[in-house]
């Protein structure tokens, strides 16, 4: 799926930075000027919604897309957007839908004063 998302997004004109972990991505955020962060909220390593809230709070100008193949118990989108998460998506959704989220939050960026692209998926 990764490398689906990968394509798509550079394929859109978006410069793509991957992660294959949470803390890869926080790692990568750190290190570089990341606009954008798509990320999981299931992860091996590190629950997404702990990552959402750590991007939150410390990187408040990052614009966060948090994605989930739901739960029958805990909506996960919604605690993502209590934690920081400014669009979340449900599995399955189409690539048209993901475009279209990051290519809001790269608008809404652009309107707080930055006009870079990079994205961290």
């Amino acid at each position: 799926m990764l490398q689906l998302l990968r394509k798509a997004l550079e394929g859109a004109g978006y410069q793509v930075w991957e992660a294959l972990t949470g803390n890869e991505g926080l790692r990568q955020v750190c290190a570089q000027p990341i606009d954008v962060v798509i990320t999981d909220i299931l992860m091996s390593d590190m629950d997404g919604l702990e990552m959402i809230g750590m991007l939150h709070r410390n990187f408040p100008k990052v614009r966060i897309i948090a994605i989930s193949g739901g739960s029958k118990y805990l909506d996960y989108c919604a605690v993502a957007k209590m934690l920081g998460a400014h669009e979340t998506l449900n599995k399955p959704f189409e690539l048209h839908q993901l475009l279209d989220a990051v290519a809001r939050q790269v608008g809404e960026k652009s309107q707080m004063g930055t006009g870079t692209t990079d994205l961290l998926t």
